[in-house]
């Protein structure tokens, strides 16, 4: 049986202290085709698998507010260069705050995130971020919005709008690429949200709760689509923030489960089954043990108390 893989430093809190851990088979990823990325800084790695990506490396990182509200606490965790790793815990348990760290858009109270070992000082450019709001600009059009990644970094106009093309044509798009955003669907706003964030090819995808907002058929259906971009030459190195077990368990190599605030990392699971994964994860004996375990860890962790 699969079950869960301590971490160090894993003690939840001293009201519950009950947490059993063992260890679960290691994920072996599928060789990943080459895909080129632009030069940026930090430079992607080239993992052994042959997947591109950036290598993050967390340690020891808290964050702390005013009148001291403590958000996240000690997290300390590792993402190999290529790898998909959700992170997964109840609202308000800092795993937006860890990712806006990550990307160098907030700052930690203490501790330190390196990429590729260089530390974030201040907001990553070789990445592209997704959150739940697809925030794209009504006053221009799909394509115009998917080529403003690349405006901003200096591209002339065409060819913006070149790989904006390319990109939309990638995601199923081409026929909206003239529309403007309130013409289209929340999963067509967020598939042109998902091409504007791999236009520039960066090494690093930091996604929160990007596909918490849709619908349920729509949700599943994006969920597809990010497995199948991240798997066919565009293997990015992935940090996936969710509140949904299901969801992480069937898009993640790897799940980190945080504890009630302040967020502190409870357990991993590595998971460990073939891709591309099927779209109903209760048709996979495999991938259900895995999500009834963490809603057994949920449990004891006093995540469904009031």
């Amino acid at each position: 049986m699969h079950a869960v893989a301590a971490t160090k430093g894993n003690r939840v809190s001293a009201a519950k202290p009950r947490r059993e851990a063992t260890s679960v088979p290691t994920f072996t990823h599928e060789r990943a085709r080459d895909a080129r990325t632009d030069t940026a800084a930090p430079a992607a790695q080239t993992s052994a698998d042959g997947a591109r990506g950036a290598a993050i490396s967390i340690r020891d990182v808290s964050k702390r507010y005013a009148r001291g509200v403590s958000a996240l606490e000690s997290v300390s965790l590792d993402v190999r260069a290529g790898e998909f790793v959700s992170v997964l815990g109840p609202s308000g348990c800092g795993k937006s705050t860890l990712m806006l760290i990550v990307a160098g858009l907030l700052s930690c109270s203490s501790g330190s995130v390196t990429v590729n070992g260089e530390t974030v000082e201040k907001p990553l450019t070789d990445v592209g971020i997704v959150f739940q709001d697809d925030l794209l600009l009504e006053f221009r059009t799909t394509l115009d919005n998917v080529a403003l990644q690349c405006e901003v970094r200096g591209m002339r106009k065409s060819e913006a709008r070149r790989k904006a093309a390319q990109a939309l044509d990638r995601m199923g798009l081409s026929s909206a690429a003239r529309r403007y955003p309130h013409e289209l669907s929340g999963g067509m706003r967020q598939r042109a949200s998902l091409a504007r964030a791999f236009i520039h090819e960066p090494s690093t995808l930091l996604m929160d709760e990007p596909f918490g907002a849709l619908d349920a058929i729509t949700r599943i259906r994006m969920q597809g689509e990010l497995e199948r971009l991240w798997l066919d030459g565009q293997r990015k190195t992935i940090l996936f923030i969710t509140h949904g077990v299901e969801e992480a368990v069937r898009l993640s190599d790897r799940v980190v489960v945080l504890s009630p605030s302040p967020g502190r990392i409870a357990a991993e699971f590595t998971i460990d089954a073939p891709r591309p994964r099927p779209i109903v994860i209760e048709d996979n004996e495999t991938l259900t043990r895995y999500s009834r375990e963490i809603y057994a860890l949920f449990d004891r962790l006093g995540v469904f108390e009031d």
